[in-house]
């Protein structure tokens, strides 16, 4: 009986890397254009514009009213108790001060929580593509494996009918070995399936980027997101317990102000909150006679809102402080075990492999001991085909305890929310 073909499985097992490398490189960018990712990225676009907007060096405001009574001809001009006003007023940012230094730093942690979200979304697409790609290399393993059982299914059940015939075998051999070849044949259809799924799974994601081999990708280590989210948590909390203190303090308003005719007037006003300067140009028609009256003005102004609702809303903000601390020190300590879990999972999965790699070098050995028997003699060409066949599962099974401690290797690089495409070569 003619041997069965091995199957180029050790093609597929290895880890160097080795003719990867623009596959390998593809793959993390070819999720640029995810709704996901997309989606991230404009929510982080729009933080940052927000922030920028906190830095604008002045902003501008004008308004216009008109008001009049007491007449029918809308020729004729307006009559005594008529009124317009305009107004333009240009505030000046110099520095971040107070309130506005607030707002920026609120606008900053904005920011940082954007980057934080991208970079989640990312490096989940990422490794949900490495993992795609190497699930497809697997399936396609896998039906080649299945093929191969159909084949020494069939081979067994006509060397078993060949038995039957010349005596040598009974009627339940028969019907077990053709029980045994519909078993392999429905799972030939079954692999296909799963093959099926995968390239449909992988296309959707990445397109039509595929990888030649398993790719040799280290473990990383980093700070949680849920750490750093409850540093912003904190860092938010901290800037409304110092703006809710800021609202005891008495806010200091001055303003200088040049009428220059009646109608004309100029003002600079400086507050204490922001200390920024504000220009102001105003004019008023009462459409009354009367004369011009010159003159300047300097006014300052003390002003403070007090009441118990600033008092306990002042323990409210010192409390979610203290809640926002806590709930850091909470997600330390789970990030400890998270780190922990994931160190051991990653072990325990090295420890699989390790036992497979020494399985397949056992079926390996028991081809060779086969071939030899039958060189001698000893043994047929069947038995053979069960070594190879029986060394194929052990191939697969090693690909598939390597695929594992690749997963494992891509559950750090999603726990710490660090993409792929910032560490590969």
């Amino acid at each position: 009986m003619r041997p069965l073909r091995l199957l180029p499985l050790l093609a597929l097992l290895a880890l160097t890397g080795a003719g990867l490398g623009q596959d390998l490189a593809a793959l993390p960018s070819a999720v640029d254009g995810h709704p996901g990712l997309l989606a991230a990225q404009a929510s982080l676009a729009v933080a940052q514009l927000n922030r920028l907007g906190v830095d604008a060096p002045i902003s501008l405001s004008a308004d216009y009213s008109y008001s009049g009574f007491g007449y029918e001809d809308p020729g004729t001009p307006p009559p005594p108790g008529s009124s317009q006003q305009a107004s333009v007023s240009a505030t000046v940012r110099p520095f971040l001060f107070g309130d506005i230094r607030d707002l920026a730093d609120q606008r900053d942690l904005d920011v940082l929580r954007a980057e934080l979200a991208l970079r989640e979304a990312r490096a989940n697409l990422e490794t949900q593509a490495i993992e795609a790609a190497v699930g497809l290399l697997l399936a396609q393993a896998s039906l080649e494996l299945a093929d191969a059982g159909m084949a020494l299914a069939s081979a067994s059940l006509a060397a078993t009918q060949t038995r039957f015939d010349l005596g040598a075998a009974a009627q339940h051999d028969v019907d077990h070995a053709v029980q045994t070849r519909a078993v392999a044949e429905v799972g030939v259809l079954d692999a296909r399936g799963d093959l099926a799924l995968a390239e449909a799974s992988l296309t959707a994601l990445v397109g039509e980027v595929r990888l030649d081999d398993v790719p040799e990708i280290g473990p990383v280590q980093g700070t949680l997101p849920a750490v750093e989210r409850s540093r912003y948590d904190v860092a938010l909390a901290a800037l409304a317990l110092r703006n809710a203190e800021r609202s005891l303090i008495p806010t200091i308003q001055a303003t200088y102000t040049w009428n220059v005719d009646e109608d004309n007037t100029l003002s600079l006003s400086l507050e204490s909150r922001t200390l920024q300067p504000t220009l102001s140009y105003r004019f008023s028609s009462t459409g009354s006679s009367a004369g011009p009256q010159l003159q300047t003005s300097f006014s300052i102004g003390l002003g403070v809102t007090l009441g118990p609702e600033l008092f306990t809303t002042l323990d409210a903000v010192r409390i979610q402080l203290q809640a926002a601390q806590g709930a850091l020190l909470a997600a330390i300590e789970r990030a400890a075990l998270t780190d922990l879990s994931l160190q051991n999972s990653l072990e325990a999965a090295q420890r699989q492999l390790g036992l497979a790699q020494a399985n397949r070098a056992l079926e390996a050995q028991a081809l060779e001991d086969s071939r030899t028997r039958v060189a001698l003699g000893l043994a047929s060409d069947l038995e053979t085909d069960r070594a190879e066949f029986s060394l194929k599962q052990a191939d697969l099974e090693l690909f598939s305890a390597q695929f594992d401690v690749l997963r494992r290797t891509l559950d750090s690089h999603r726990s710490y929310a660090i993409p792929l495409s910032e560490v590969l070569p």
